[in-house]
């Protein structure tokens, strides 16, 4: 069964929470959170940074 993520990225303080705008379809224009598919040789955390780092430019070292 194919696997999937959704992230929550939070400011310092946890004010604040990141959305991505979509620039394609299905469903351009609109705000979705971070994530994706799992690859079969990936574990979550794995595919947590990977699709964090795809779609917002935001690596673990940060």
């Amino acid at each position: 069964m194919q696997g999937y993520n959704c992230i929550m990225v939070f400011n310092k303080t946890k004010k604040k929470l990141l959305f991505c705008k979509r620039q394609k379809p299905p469903y351009e224009g609109l705000y979705n959170l971070v994530g994706g598919k799992i690859d079969p040789e990936e574990n979550g955390f794995v595919a947590a940074y990977r699709e964090l780092e795809e779609e917002t430019g935001i690596t673990k070292t940060i």
